[in-house]
């Protein structure tokens, strides 16, 4: 499995890594500029210059490259094990993007988030992003019932089986669901940042997990309301800080 890096939100490939698994024999700080070169590959878009922590000699750069120009480098490369490579890359992304593997530090950062979905103005800040990264479409009450699974006929069913009136969305999952307020949250959230929807979709369900096993779902406080005896106000401030969109 090759391990990737994340940076800003964006994952890359260690040009360190993929020469030792090449067995190239030139040395890597002769490699790498050639095969750059060869690539056609321009910094800051398609790789990204890294310091490693130093062992008490001179500092080691490593380049940190896309998937595009991961790939490109290590088919141009025609070693015996570039094919081999480039499968265990095109899959090291795949999970990234989609979610579906999670490493600690992600895990800790999506507790945060979490936390942070407890308030009501987080909830709207991360909606309103998602809105506005999306081109503020006409039809985003249609596009938002399909991306997160329900519509508002389907939440107004739900609450007249358990006679309540319908108000608004957010309302009606306090009634029917609080976790699932976390859950829009975090999708809302995850697009705005620029991931992509499988992505979003499948890291928010961890999400609602992370709410629902340590009790997130029963703590959502609207920060929007005056609140004049400044009631949890120290807590209140230290979940806004966790506000990945307020950073």
């Amino acid at each position: 499995m090759i391990q990737l890096k994340e940076i800003n939100g964006k994952m890359y490939a260690s040009a360190i890594a993929i020469h030792e698994y090449l067995e190239v024999k030139t040395w890597f700080s002769q490699w790498i500029p050639k095969a750059i070169k060869n690539a056609g590959l321009t910094k800051d878009i398609d790789f990204l210059s890294y310091k490693l922590e130093s062992t008490g000699g001179r500092p080691i750069i490593d380049y940190l490259l896309t998937e595009r120009s991961a790939i490109r480098i290590i088919l141009q490369s025609r070693m015996p094990k570039s094919v081999e490579l480039e499968t265990l890359i095109v899959d090291a992304f795949k999970e990234k993007q989609t979610g579906i593997l999670l490493n600690a530090d992600q895990v800790a950062a999506l507790t945060d988030m979490v936390k942070a979905m407890t308030l009501v103005s987080v909830q709207k800040k991360a909606e309103n992003k998602h809105y506005i990264a999306m081109n503020k479409p006409d039809d985003w009450w249609k596009y938002r019932a399909e991306l997160l699974g329900y519509s508002k006929e389907s939440l107004i069913e739900a609450l007249n089986q358990i006679n309540v009136r319908y108000q608004n969305q957010k309302q009606a999952l306090i009634h029917l669901d609080k976790a699932e307020i976390i859950r829009t949250g975090v999708v809302d959230l995850l697009i705005a940042l620029g991931r992509n929807r499988e992505y979003a979709l499948n890291v928010a369900e961890f999400a609602k997990i992370i709410a629902e096993k340590n009790g997130y779902h029963l703590q959502i406080w609207d920060d929007t309301k005056p609140n004049p005896l400044g009631l949890r106000l120290p807590e209140i401030i230290e979940r806004q800080k966790l506000n990945p969109l307020a950073k």
